[in-house]
């Protein structure tokens, strides 16, 4: 983590995890780490414009929050991966309620492979003790996949009827009806690559298509 925010440029959180790196060698107390989590302007608040190193950051938070609280404990990968929050990943973008448009920016897609991949390698390093290695690697260039690659994707969403955008952020008025009643949603990534409503989704309105 430390590593990742040197690179990052946040020296008030590097300077911060340098001291509870010095806690830890000199007392075996994880006190001050613990003590950033919660509040307005902790370390929860933290999040960074590049989707890989936003996603490296949030999956190494959680990690360190649940390795400070077992300090003595052999890393357990089965529980810190059910610590680290959802698996099944989705991917986020727009739908307007009045025409049925679907919208997703190139951004979103990013996100989404970036949460999918990074949470694989990085459960998979921790548990091989080649984490520190990892980190660098991500920091230097996204790590690739070959099943899941821009290119692949960017096919199943358009397949799934999906439109992409340039633009990121607020889908509001639809560039289709000109309606003022979108709302964010979401598609899972079936085992057939198939992207399909997700069922996290909110029925804003039940006459929508």
């Amino acid at each position: 983590m430390h590593e990742l925010l040197g690179a990052l440029q946040s020296t008030h959180w590097r300077d911060w995890i340098a001291k509870d790196i010095a806690e830890w060698q000199n007392s075996k107390s994880t006190r001050h780490h613990l003590s950033a989590y919660g509040g307005m302007g902790s370390f929860n608040d933290l999040a960074f414009t590049d989707p890989w190193l936003d996603t490296l950051f949030g999956d190494l938070k959680s990690a360190c929050n649940y390795f400070a609280h077992h300090p003595e404990d052999m890393p357990d990968i089965s529980k810190l991966k059910s610590v680290m929050g959802e698996t099944d990943f989705v991917l986020s973008g727009w739908r307007c309620f009045a025409c049925g448009y679907c919208v997703v920016s190139h951004r979103d897609i990013e996100r989404f492979i970036a949460h999918k991949v990074v949470r694989e390698h990085i459960l998979e390093e921790i548990d091989h003790g080649h984490l520190l290695e990892f980190v660098r690697s991500v920091i230097q260039s996204p790590p690739s996949d070959r099943i899941l690659s821009y290119t692949n994707v960017a096919e199943w969403v358009a397949h799934a009827g999906i439109n992409i955008r340039e633009a990121d952020g607020w889908f509001r008025p639809c560039s289709n009806c000109n309606s003022e009643h979108t709302g964010a949603y979401r598609w899972s990534l079936s085992d057939s690559q198939e992207f399909i409503p997700s069922k996290s989704n909110l029925n804003i309105r039940k006459s929508a298509p």
